[in-house]
């Protein structure tokens, strides 16, 4: 081979593997520093939880909601930065149905963290082996419909959460330093606040009845 062609293909070589090395070096740094996120639902009390509802005075009134929650963790590497929860999708299937059907929730909407207040639509920041969780959907005592907890919904209230059947969600996990994140869970709704199973990664869940402040008989007319 010519002396010409062993440099030719030298340089080549040379050059191939210093653009490989310039697009993959970040990527492998990434996977092993930067944060990995996950989501998760655990059949916990927190994750499915009772709580006093407040009046304007800044008191409790007699009535309860019940909160379905998840939570996102950064199971290693370095801190997560700016991060969102999203619901990106809602899909219903009918009881005696095999397949999920659309729904009226057309944009994706962003979830609030749990009792944070004022702070609950903020983005935050989530170092290595801590998590927060965040609520997805509540629903009010004696109520026969649930409603994702977002401050600025955007979903039309006409379909989601007044049908009895199962919805399947989407949950989405964005931030500043990691790709996007995504999980997905099911519900089962029997129109009563506190009566339904939650199906999320291989965990199966439902309302303890011995936790529930007024269950109330589900036979109780729809209010309003």
């Amino acid at each position: 081979m010519p002396e010409w062609s062993r440099i030719v293909i030298s340089t080549s070589v040379g050059g191939i593997i210093g653009f490989l090395a310039a697009v993959f070096a970040p990527i492998v740094r990434d996977w092993f520093t930067g944060p990995h996120i996950k989501i998760e639902f655990l059949d916990r009390p927190e994750y499915i939880s009772f709580l006093q509802v407040r009046t304007p005075d800044g008191g409790f009134s007699d009535n309860d909601r019940c909160y379905l929650r998840l939570r996102v963790r950064n199971i290693r590497g370095g801190l997560a930065k700016q991060v969102r929860v999203f619901l990106a999708g809602v899909e219903f299937r009918r009881k005696g149905e095999t397949h999920f059907q659309p729904t009226d929730c057309y944009d994706t909407v962003e979830l609030p963290w749990s009792l944070r207040g004022e702070a609950s639509d903020d983005a935050l920041d989530l170092p290595r082996g801590l998590w927060r969780h965040f609520d997805v959907l509540t629903a009010g005592q004696g109520e026969r419909r649930f409603r994702v907890t977002s401050k600025h919904s955007l979903i039309p209230p006409l379909t989601v959460g007044q049908q009895e059947g199962t919805y399947r969600f989407t949950i989405m996990v964005a931030g500043d330093n990691f790709s996007p994140k995504t999980m997905h869970f099911e519900v089962d709704w029997e129109n009563w606040w506190c009566t339904f199973c939650v199906r999320a990664a291989g965990v199966i869940a439902s309302v303890d009845p011995t936790r529930v402040p007024h269950p109330g008989p589900p036979t109780l007319p729809a209010s309003g």
